[in-house]
This record gives C-alpha cells, structure tokens and sequence, in this order.
C-alpha cells in the first residue's frame, strides 16, 4: 500500500442552542489515485440536559479512569483528543486508539470509561456531554 499521503480528521461538536447539539464530522483521504472526502453535516441532536464534563488528564500505562461529574449520563456524546506529541497512544474503553493528536468523537455507552497508554505518559482532552 503506497504511503499516506494526505489524510486530515476533522471532528467537531458544538452544542448550538441550549437544547441542541450539532456534529460534523469530514474525512479526506488523497493517496495516488484516491481522493475522497466523506462527511456528515448537521446531524442535529436535541439535548435533554445539560451536563457536561470536560477535562486534560495524565494517561499513564496504568488503567485511569475518566473523571465524570454524576449527572453525565449514559447516551451522550464524547469528544477526545490526545493532546501529547510524543509517540504514545492513548487506548480508550479497548476501542478507541488515539495517536498523537488524534481526535474522536463516539457515543457513550457508559461513564466508567478506562484509559491507558501503549508506552510512557500522554495527555487525554475530553468532553462528554450528555444528551
């Protein structure tokens, strides 16, 4: 497979009102002869409440655990980020491996949300609203 040549993330929510919450997401993807770009725009979500919690932590090879204020509930939205350059991934829940400056955005299915570095210690950006 040739090299990556170009390959950009773009995730962002952003609550827009009160009682809504709007998520686009982009992909582009440019190696050789693929060029492509998938997104979703305006998936709007209304939102119940309006908890939330945001936070940048210290990941280390030890299993930490995300801290969550108590009326997060289970359903909303995560977004995360490792903030870290220097070459330790974050695993997140076993499903969500985050590389330097990786982003991403997924559901929450629980509020007991582990977290662990490949190597070293690295710093985890995450808000997760709920819904």
């Amino acid at each position: 497979m040739k090299k990556l040549v170009v390959f950009l993330l773009m995730m962002s929510m952003v609550a827009i009102a009160s009682d809504e919450i709007n998520i686009t997401a982009t992909l582009k993807l440019k190696n050789g002869d693929i060029d492509t770009t998938r997104t979703v725009q305006n998936l709007k979500r209304d939102q119940t409440g309006n908890a939330f919690t945001y936070n940048i932590i210290s990941i280390t090879t030890s299993t930490n655990y995300l801290q969550i204020v108590s009326d997060v509930e289970v359903g909303g939205y995560a977004w995360m980020r490792n903030v870290s350059t220097n070459g330790n991934d974050i695993n997140v829940n076993g499903m969500v491996l985050l590389k330097d400056s990786d982003v991403a955005l997924f559901r929450v299915s629980t509020t007991n949300i582990p977290a662990w570095t490949t190597n070293g210690t690295s710093n985890l950006e995450y808000w997760i609203i709920e819904e």
